[in-house]
């Protein structure tokens, strides 16, 4: 079924619509992707950060260690800070007195570096610590995420690992290089099993994320304040656009459905109404509309005499009498020329429409003023009532032109109501028209002249 013009109008809209937010749903991911890469730019550069931050840490502790290892570790007094380790119970020479009596307790590089890293993570947040699957002591024991690295270093799949993970709830970069023994190591480590060159272990660093971040937010601040105003002017305009079409296309749909000189309706957009109440008509038996045809009467005196441009400007103005004389639900349509077709819809009967008619006739007694000029037209209106015999609406449109004629051929400026033997009288001329053309042509007519005779002298 051939969509009506309505409905191509809807849809119309609808595909527009639907463009538009397609466009719109794939302009805001385009922002949104946009946004998100930039922003996870500056948090991998900021990690990237922490890790060399971690990295410049290990190395740091390594030098330590190495040092302290090279010098068998440090001597110091022993306070509630530093007790005697009791990790290094088993070292002989780990508690001394000097000659003057000063007692004095080991520290190994270990032990050092444990305390070192207590108060760098007081000071900077910056957690570091010595850990391996065996220690001297238990406060070196892996976590969860420390052992699964061990466990990786021990398969050689690798000898540095690193990557993100909640502490307490907070963001950190865990960073974690795996440690050989050396022979200084020997001395305190030996005791569990370890040899020169055996993996230790690691250093397990874990550098605090927040301050990063923190670092970054003023400018992750700005690229969100610069998309959402990309996001929005860039949704504005889509809408704008989308409204635009649509508007340009609702024009486009106007001028297609509508006569461009008077703005009443076409042929296109009349026969579409007048397929819509026939159908109308066909469900409700109640329900009844006509079809008239109009033509104006001596149009062409008035084109000839005062130019085509008048002749437009009266056209122009009946159009206007034309839809204020008429009901708000019945459609008035302009054919070409002179020629209007009208659907009174919703009508009891044919008097109801010879009324409307007659009305019309008596709206074209008023003049029109044209310039400095009053015009007098008049016109012929044909009327089609719908039935049960008609199957299709231009056969209505094509019986209410014929009545129009009839009107005309009735001495012109009246209404004429069709009925079948209209129909029948105009086929009939038809075919006489057409049986004389071919006669004519064949040279089948003769002519006799029948002499008139005066009577008084012959």
């Amino acid at each position: 079924m051939k969509p009506s013009t309505a409905d191509s109008t809807t849809y119309n809209k609808s595909i527009v619509y639907l463009l538009a937010s397609f466009v719109f749903m794939t302009f805001s991911l385009l922002v949104f992707f946009s946004w998100y890469g930039m922003v996870k730019q500056l948090k991998q550069q900021q990690e990237q950060m922490a890790l060399t931050q971690a990295r410049d840490y290990w190395k740091k502790d390594q030098s330590f260690r190495r040092w302290a290892t090279l010098h068998g570790g440090v001597y110091v007094e022993p306070n509630k800070d530093t007790p005697p380790n009791p990790a290094l119970s088993h070292i002989p020479d780990r508690d001394v007195v000097t000659t003057d009596g000063k007692k004095l307790t080991l520290m190994n590089p270990a032990y050092m570096m444990r305390q070192i890293t207590e108060q760098f993570e007081k000071d900077y947040g910056v957690k570091g610590k010595i850990t391996g699957k065996k220690q001297l002591n238990p406060i070196n024991k892996p976590d969860k995420w420390q052992k699964k690295v061990l466990d990786l270093f021990e398969e050689g799949k690798t000898q540095e690992y690193f990557e993100k993970e909640q502490i307490n709830g907070k963001p950190y970069l865990r960073y974690m290089r795996a440690m050989y023994m050396t022979e200084g190591c020997v001395k305190c480590h030996g005791i569990l099993g370890y040899r020169d060159g055996d993996l230790r272990g690691g250093v397990s660093v874990s550098v605090p994320l927040k301050p990063y971040y923190d670092a970054i937010a003023p400018i992750k601040d700005k690229v969100t304040r610069g998309h959402i105003v990309v996001w929005v002017i860039g949704s504005i305009s889509i809408f704008f656009f989308a409204f635009w079409i649509q508007l340009l296309l609702k024009r486009m749909s106007f001028q297609v459905l509508h006569d461009r000189l008077t703005g009443l309706s076409n042929l296109t957009l009349f026969k579409d109404r007048l397929q819509h109440a026939y159908k109308k008509f066909q469900r409700q038996d109640n329900y009844l509309f006509a079809v008239c045809f109009m033509d104006l009467d001596r149009f062409k005196n008035i084109n000839d005499s005062m130019g085509h441009k008048s002749g437009d400007q009266l056209l122009i103005k009946l159009a206007k009498r034309l839809k204020e004389t008429l009901r708000p639900g019945d459609t008035v349509a302009r054919l070409g020329g002179d020629e209007f077709a009208l659907l009174l819809d919703d009508i009891n009967d044919v008097d109801e429409a010879l009324l409307i008619a007659e009305r019309i006739l008596q709206m074209l007694q008023s003049p029109f003023v044209l310039g400095t000029d009053e015009v007098y037209t008049d016109a012929s209106i044909g009327i089609c009532m719908v039935s049960k015999q008609y199957t299709d609406v231009e056969d209505m449109i094509r019986d209410a032109d014929i009545a129009m004629y009839r009107a005309k051929e009735l001495g012109r400026g009246r209404v004429d109501v069709f009925n079948p033997e209209m129909h029948q009288y105009a086929q009939e001329t038809l075919k006489i028209e057409n049986e004389l053309r071919k006669a004519l042509k064949k040279q089948q007519l003769e002519v006799y002249y029948q002499p008139i005779i005066s009577l008084s002298n012959n």
